[in-house]
């Protein structure tokens, strides 16, 4: 799988894109370590959960969406699981009509410390009883 000039060929990250092709019920971001660019994201889980479209999103810091009091706490959490550590993080995300949704993520880096990070997000528990 090519995502702009990265070329993403590890059988975790295609499997994972496969299995995200139709779902909507949880995002998969594709994040390059070292600044944090966007370079892929599931469709349907993008706009489901935040109500957005890909291109408002790739090619832009992984903070994009983030709601600004949350802003440096994702950046910390990136940057740990750019380090090789897996992280889960609860965060709000600002939707376009400045609604804010609370979304659980468990973020990691593929291939230990050489692959881009991984982020599997979905509603915060406490957000899908209401």
């Amino acid at each position: 799988m090519e995502v702009g000039s990265t070329v993403l060929d590890h059988h975790a990250i295609r499997r994972l894109a496969e299995l995200s092709a139709d779902r909507d019920d949880f995002l998969v971001s594709i994040i390059e370590p070292d600044d944090g660019t966007v370079l892929w994201v599931s469709e349907p889980g993008l706009r489901a959960l935040v109500g957005r479209e890909p291109q408002e999103v790739i090619g832009k810091p992984s903070h994009t969406l983030v709601a600004r009091g949350d802003v440096e706490y994702w950046r910390s959490t990136r940057a740990e699981a750019a380090s090789g550590e897996t992280v889960v993080a609860v965060r709000e995300y600002e939707r376009p009509d400045g609604r804010r949704i609370r979304l659980a993520s468990t973020i990691w880096r593929a291939d230990g410390n050489r692959g881009p990070i991984i982020s599997l997000t979905t509603r915060d528990p406490s957000e899908r009883r209401r």
